[in-house]
């Protein structure tokens, strides 16, 4: 990232520490997200992954309301 920001014209980024979830176990993380377009359209972008299943994790979009969830 540190290369990307240093050797390349940044376009837009957006990083935050959000909670996710894992749409195949259910189970909850609390993740970094860092996504960062650069040079004419080239995204980096971090993948999570669970821990458990190794599963791509979803965004929860509405932490305020995470009781209405699938228990895991």
């Amino acid at each position: 990232m540190l290369d990307i920001l240093q050797n390349n014209k940044v376009t837009k980024s957006e990083y935050y520490h959000g909670l996710f979830r894992c749409l195949s176990c259910n189970q909850f993380h609390g993740r970094f997200y860092v996504k960062i377009e650069y040079d004419d359209n080239k995204i980096y972008e971090t993948k999570l992954n669970c821990k458990k299943c190794k599963t791509e994790l979803e965004p929860v979009e509405d932490e305020e309301n995470v009781k209405n969830y699938p228990c895991p």
